[in-house]
């Protein structure tokens, strides 16, 4: 299996997971057909694989490579999301995460920074 992975604080992690959790209840809601179930079951994979990856006491964490583009629409999916409920762009917020799955370590005072980059613009 070839596996996707990011380097990140506990609290980066933390977001993601809960972004990858958002969409794939938004995205693919139970009842769907059996193919978007299969996505939102490879989402909620995604996130248990991540905190099991993490919970091991590492910055690093892994995920099945097939997932990435999932994954990268649930983080534009929760740029989107941060713009319409909190009347802000996220578009900083956004770029850090979608770095992750370019190899970028991200901390949580990169996040508290683009979060307050977004403020400003």
């Amino acid at each position: 299996m070839k596996t996707q992975e990011i380097q990140c604080s506990e609290g980066v992690l933390s977001l993601l997971c809960e972004a990858i959790e958002v969409y794939a209840h938004a995205a693919f809601p139970p009842g769907g057909s059996e193919c978007a179930q299969a996505s939102r079951e490879s989402l909620l994979a995604v996130t248990q694989q991540l905190r099991q990856s993490h919970e091991k006491g590492s910055e690093r964490a892994s995920f099945n490579r097939r997932a990435r583009a999932l994954v990268k629409a649930a983080i534009q999916y929760h740029g989107q999301r941060v713009a319409e409920h909190q009347s802000h762009d996220a578009e900083h917020e956004t770029r850090l995460l979608l770095g992750l799955l370019e190899g970028q370590a991200v901390s949580d005072q990169d996040l508290e920074n683009a979060r307050q980059a977004d403020l400003v613009c």
